[in-house]
């Protein structure tokens, strides 16, 4: 493990077909797994690292996990080893109380995470500043990482899974827990989505050629 910048992020995207998994109960009642893992990056989000019996819906491959939660950091020997980037999403000044701070995660991942290869890197409070501003309400960590690919990176098509914008089309639930409340504004953020150019090419598959 070491630390890096953002260009660094950037880099693994470079001319990549890209998918993103989100983390709504939906992407349990379809078979995309062989569809998720044929890309050359994919990104899984906080406590969704795909469990055993799960490989037909989600897939099996991890390039870049995003995470905001330490305790969420669980993941077998094999998903570790796999991954080539970690994203902290909680920019300086954001940690709430009871939150890990960055000294807490520089620490853990000297302690923890010296074997693995990926790097590990802050995701940018400029960057959560900007995207706060158009959302106009605490961004998700989904909208945030589909913002920073369409944004940064030369990534040559991105596809969305798993993603029900909270509600925004029905009831939210994530499939590892049910909120007793919708966290974020999924109406806006699924406004922003399709002004990011992404299509539905089926139920729960969306996708776009940069």
């Amino acid at each position: 493990m070491q630390f890096v910048r953002q260009k660094d992020i950037e880099k693994i995207f470079k001319d990549k077909k890209v998918a993103v998994v989100g983390n709504a109960k939906t992407i349990l009642e379809r078979s995309h797994g062989i569809e998720i893992d044929s890309h050359d990056v994919v990104i899984r989000m906080n406590n969704a690292m795909p469990k055993s019996g799960m490989e037909d819906q989600l897939g099996t491959k991890t390039t870049i996990w995003t995470q905001g939660k330490e305790k969420y950091f669980q993941a077998t020997e094999d998903q570790w080893a796999q991954l080539k980037g970690v994203i902290w999403m909680k920019p300086k000044g954001l940690t709430k109380s009871g939150d890990a701070d960055w000294e807490s995660i520089t620490k853990r991942a000297e302690e923890d995470w010296g074997p693995y290869e990926f790097g590990l890197w802050r995701y940018g409070r400029d960057i959560e500043d900007r995207v706060h501003e158009y959302v106009g309400h605490p961004p998700s960590t989904g909208i945030r990482i589909i913002d920073f690919i369409h944004q940064y990176t030369l990534a040559t098509e991105v596809s969305v899974f798993g993603f029900d914008f909270f509600g925004a089309r029905g009831t939210y639930e994530s499939w590892y827990r049910t909120p007793s409340h919708r966290p974020h504004q999924g109406e806006k953020e699924f406004d922003i989505f399709r002004k990011f150019g992404f299509i539905e090419k089926e139920t729960g598959w969306w996708t776009k050629i940069v």
